[in-house]
């Protein structure tokens, strides 16, 4: 552990009784998960982009086999 957690540990957080920890603990796992759904969201419209882009870029004149069925 990085010297500095270890010492905001020892002098705010070891102090604190069971719940207090808790209840800290879930505020920070909180600001995780607003920032991961954040980053979750911004990916799927970079998805939904690509595959507007990949409908719109899809050149309409190429005919595919039935046994080329995996090519499309």
């Amino acid at each position: 552990m990085n010297d500095n957690v270890e010492i905001i540990f020892k002098k705010f957080i070891k102090p604190l009784d069971y719940n207090d920890r808790i209840l800290m603990i879930q505020k920070i796992l909180q600001g995780f998960n607003e920032k991961k759904r954040k980053m979750i969201n911004s990916n799927i419209e970079v998805l939904k982009l690509l595959r507007k882009f990949k409908g719109i870029a899809k050149d309409k004149s190429v005919v595919f086999n039935k046994e080329d069925w995996y090519l499309q």
